[in-house]
């Protein structure tokens, strides 16, 4: 079994049940201890979770972030649809922002059949995935690189995505709520989405399932501020405060 695959198998053990030891780990996921505890230490110093005597315990989500490697395989064919999906909203000879989530990146797989493309992006993966397109123009920012989401953020990320305007930004985010909005785990990354929607004329935002109804430390944005919701759940049209588009993918 892969590191990213036993650790994310943790994470989902972790949210059903609260806690576990090392030794129950090591039952249902027929590894060591050895290899347990390595995961363990790893995913606590990533701020995933919290080790205890003898186990570990799930941080509280509004503080928490998990490492992209488990994010990326987490729901893949929902992330795959939706960013299906969400490619129909560009145009051939746009720009468009692309932030440096996991569900993002698989619009990435997509891009080529858009004529006179140009992305910019925060995200290492997505610049890599797109480098080879000689039909894509790609913009990839500077900055300090988070080794937890493999993006780019601070000072120089925000200043260079503040010299350029797209026609649509694609975002994604740790949780949605109607009544609070975009919210994220991190800071850092809050901050680099909240000028991705300063500056462009659209903003999709990819969301899947299990984020809707959940809350995080940091607001990107408003609802007010989502032009299209691209997601999985099924959503009651008819509530007053649904303003914005929404794309339900069932595939």
């Amino acid at each position: 079994m892969l590191v990213a695959e036993r650790q994310q198998k943790i994470i989902h053990l972790l949210k059903t049940e609260k806690m576990m030891t090392v030794e129950q780990l090591c039952k249902r996921l027929y590894s060591s201890g050895a290899t347990i505890r390595r995961d363990l230490t790893s995913m606590s110093r990533a701020g995933q979770l919290k080790r205890i005597h003898g186990g570990a315990v799930l941080l509280d989500g509004t503080s928490t972030e998990s490492p992209f490697l488990v994010r990326e395989n987490e729901q893949y064919d929902v992330k795959l649809s939706l960013a299906k999906a969400a490619c129909d909203s560009i145009q051939n000879g746009q720009t468009i922002f692309m932030d440096s989530s996991s569900t993002v990146l698989q619009m990435a797989k997509f891009l080529p059949s858009i004529e006179g493309l140009t992305v910019i992006t925060n995200g290492i993966k997505t610049a890599m995935q797109l480098a080879p397109n000689s039909n894509i123009q790609t913009y990839c920012a500077g900055g300090k690189m988070r080794e937890n989401s493999f993006s780019l953020t601070g000072v120089p990320t925000f200043e260079f995505f503040n010299h350029y305007n797209a026609d649509i930004a694609f975002l994604s985010c740790r949780g949605f709520d109607f009544e609070k909005g975009v919210t994220e785990a991190n800071e850092e990354e809050a901050q680099i989405k909240r000028v991705l929607v300063s500056r462009a004329k659209k903003v999709v935002l990819l969301c899947d399932n299990t984020k809707i109804g959940q809350t995080y430390l940091s607001r990107v944005c408003e609802t007010a501020g989502i032009h299209l919701l691209v997601t999985n759940a099924i959503i009651e049209q008819t509530r007053s405060h649904h303003s914005i588009g929404i794309q339900v993918v069932t595939k």
